[in-house]
């Protein structure tokens, strides 16, 4: 007798599915597209400035108009140094977004510490009241900060300025600093206390240590946000200390502009900030990821 075999169905949980394959497989490339369009149509203005900066002063107004410089010419970058207003402003704007970063970054710390180490019951009411100024604009402050500045004679005075900068970028720095130094385990600093280390010392010496992803963000915020600002350095400063936005501003006219100068001048003062952010990319990323984890 033979053995009748009888045929199994095949299992179908043994086939696999491709839909979900193809969906990840899919995936990567739609992202790359989106990235790649957001990436050149950021890049596109700098690119356009720096090659029409290039551009002789015929080529620059020659339709159509030529997307690289067939001519390149240096003279727009030589006008620039030759007049002197935008280096000096450069160094005016250095001045004054350095002294910026340093104060809101030793005052952040000092309150981000506070908010989380130090315990006391309004540490939360605080932190909510300082970032219920940065919902008004700027603009709405304008005012009140002349009227102020005028009548404590910190008029056309760089420390005045720096005062402005320091009260608008303080919140935001408590913020990211708060983030970071939450995530400092609390059993390290009353080790430092127990050792006899004072607050300020465990502060700057093992807590600002720990956090130096999110106080590298903080100087970074501080310098891009000092060095681009306009409406209060125009406002507050006159003629003789202006600043780079506004010594830009300056070199449009009331009916003519020489637009090769003006990118010109934009590309030696765009120059400083993006060397920074690139030399300081990581810490920036790492530092703003930190601050909206903790």
């Amino acid at each position: 007798m033979t053995a009748v075999r009888t045929a199994t169905p095949p299992s179908t949980a043994a086939v696999p599915s491709r839909s979900p394959r193809r969906r990840t497989r899919r995936r990567p490339w739609g992202a790359g597209a989106v990235i790649s369009v957001v990436l050149l149509g950021s890049l596109l203005p700098l690119y356009w400035m720096v090659a029409t900066a290039l551009k002789p002063t015929t080529e620059q107004a020659a339709i159509p108009a030529t997307l690289w410089p067939h001519e390149m010419t240096l003279e727009q970058f030589g006008a620039v140094f030759e007049n002197g207003t935008i280096p000096a402003a450069s160094v005016r704007s250095l001045g004054i977004a350095v002294a910026t970063t340093i104060a809101v970054v030793v005052l952040g710390s000092l309150s981000a510490y506070a908010a989380t180490h130090l315990r006391f019951r309004a540490s939360s009411s605080l932190l909510s009241m300082s970032f219920v100024t940065q919902l008004l604009p700027q603009a709405a402050t304008l005012v009140p900060v002349f009227i102020m500045w005028r009548q404590l004679g910190l008029m056309d005075s760089l420390p005045g300025i720096t005062l402005v900068y320091v009260a608008f970028q303080l919140p935001v720095a408590v913020w990211i600093i708060t983030g970071h130094f939450a995530s400092v385990p609390r059993e390290v600093v009353e080790a430092a206390s127990v050792d006899g280390a004072r607050p300020l010392t465990t502060l700057f010496r093992i807590v600002v240590p720990m956090a130096a992803p999110g106080v590298a963000a903080v100087a970074i915020w501080c310098v891009i946000g000092v060095w681009s600002e306009l409406l209060f350095a125009l406002v507050l400063l006159s003629s003789n200390n202006q600043t780079v936005p506004v010594a830009l501003a300056s070199v449009i006219g009331q009916h003519t502009t020489n637009w090769g100068y003006l990118l010109a001048a934009a590309s030696i003062a765009s120059l400083p900030p993006l060397l920074l952010f690139f030399l300081l990319q990581k810490y920036f990323a790492d530092g703003i990821s930190g601050a909206v984890k903790g």
